[in-house]
């Protein structure tokens, strides 16, 4: 990563499908913390794609209580519409279970609003 980290970067982090226990709340925070200053300081987004609430809160909770330095930084998506307004798709390798899940999830609001 370090030929990446030497200039603006962006990273995406995936929620999809992410089930059971959560022994590691904090591993963002962890993430960050031991991370070299460089990979904190040239990071320009973190965006996150289909977190959990208890997920959105606790990435909330480490910008404004412990890794300040992110606040702003760490933003959050329900679909893969909503990131690719940010970043164009060709510019990710999305794997074919996070489209089918976000493809689902979209058919089925669709179907509750009517």
């Amino acid at each position: 990563m370090d030929p990446t980290t030497t200039r603006s970067y962006c990273l995406v982090y995936f929620h999809t499908g992410c089930t059971g226990p959560r022994k590691d709340l904090d591993l963002m925070q962890k993430v960050f913390n031991n991370s070299p200053l460089r990979y904190r300081t040239n990071l320009k987004a973190l965006y996150s794609v289909h977190a959990s609430r208890l997920q959105k809160f606790m990435a909330w909770w480490m910008t404004v209580s412990k890794v300040k330095e992110v606040k702003g930084k760490v933003l959050q998506y329900n679909s893969l519409s909503q990131l690719f307004e940010k970043i164009s798709p060709e510019q990710l390798q999305v794997p074919q279970f996070i489209l089918d899940f976000d493809y689902g999830s979209r058919s089925s609001a669709a179907s509750a609003d009517l």
